[in-house]
């Protein structure tokens, strides 16, 4: 299908290395979307299986299929590869191996020109496709979102501090405006993983509008083989830069008191979590990492009330001081 004479208005980003087996779902997800005035950028990361077949064959029978080739650089490289290339005012990031809700594009378009939001959020599910099932996870928006914050832009100086814990940080299942994402610098860092971390916190703290739409618009893949974030490999010591360079933004900004309780608490969550899932032989190494990143940290700033009634606080202070061994259940 030709469309050649219809002018893009949003670019769909979906970055793709080796996901042969699941790249078709995806493209037909958003070739089927009923807004077709879009542009999709696949940016092939150096891919060694046939995506680049299979991409190159999409691209032969619809025109806003654009393939865009470099070598193996990583996630973060190939999201910031297809901000460059694109050529329309809004951008949304599908990784290849979820899959979207037909409406999504025109549903979270439509928002951010109707508000002139800068970011625009909608809930997500999370599959499993070897059990058939579909999860609505309790990492999606919490319901006081649903209530004051459908439709309402707000920025971070007219929120309150736990809004920004509360909303989904990754890069999926939003719309950017692209001019707000390249005047105020914002990009994926490359070379690490827990990108998206990074990201939202930049984008969150740079918008002067952001909007929800409470419509379930994509699925996230769970347990996807080769998936370096659920890999447990050295690549999660990534995870003390994220969370350090999240909160210099905090620090700069000048918003590190409104934060700084909540983060550190977040931190704590975010490090148990990835000790929780790093390879076994992986632990000790990332234990030793925790106490050499947070043993001289003082907690004479913080707010000992609300800490010590979180259990990850407890579940924490036991690692500073002992044992690598899983510190409980997944966060």
């Amino acid at each position: 299908m030709n469309y050649h004479s219809v002018m893009a208005k949003v670019s769909v980003i979906i970055p793709v290395y080796n996901l042969e087996k699941y790249l078709a779902q995806c493209l037909d997800s958003i070739l089927s979307q009923t807004m077709d005035n879009i542009e999709i950028l696949c940016v092939n990361d150096g891919s060694t299986d046939s995506s680049p077949v299979l991409l190159a064959n999409y691209a032969k029978f619809d025109s806003r299929i654009k393939i865009i080739n470099q070598q193996n650089r990583g996630l973060s490289a190939a999201r910031n590869a297809g901000i460059e290339a694109s050529s329309t005012d809004y951008v949304i990031f599908v990784d290849g191996d979820d899959k979207v809700a037909p409406i999504m594009v025109e549903e979270l378009y439509r928002n951010a020109v109707l508000n002139n939001s800068d970011m625009v959020y909608a809930n997500s599910l999370w599959f499993r496709p070897d059990r058939n099932r579909y999860f609505n996870v309790e990492r999606g928006i919490a319901p006081h979102v649903e209530l004051n914050f459908v439709n309402h832009p707000f920025s971070e100086l007219t929120s309150d501090a736990e809004l920004y814990f509360r909303l989904p940080q990754y890069a999926w299942c939003k719309i950017y405006k692209k001019s707000f994402l390249t005047y105020n610098n914002i990009y994926f860092p490359e070379g690490m993983i827990f990108e998206d971390i990074l990201f939202f916190t930049r984008s969150y703290l740079k918008a002067d509008r952001i909007t929800f739409v409470n419509k379930f618009l994509y699925s996230y893949r769970l347990n996807r083989e080769n998936s370096i974030n659920s890999s447990g490999g050295r690549e999660f010591f990534d995870i003390f830069k994220i969370l350090r360079m999240s909160k210099d933004l905090f620090v700069t900004q000048g918003l590190w008191p409104k934060y700084r309780d909540r983060f550190l608490l977040f931190e704590m969550r975010t490090i148990i979590d990835k000790l929780n899932k790093i390879r076994p032989e992986l632990k000790q190494p990332f234990s030793d990492e925790i106490k050499r990143v947070y043993s001289g940290m003082s907690l004479n700033d913080y707010d000992m009330k609300f800490l010590q009634s979180a259990q990850e606080f407890g579940q924490f202070i036991k690692i500073l001081k002992g044992s690598p061994e899983k510190a409980g259940g997944a966060v």
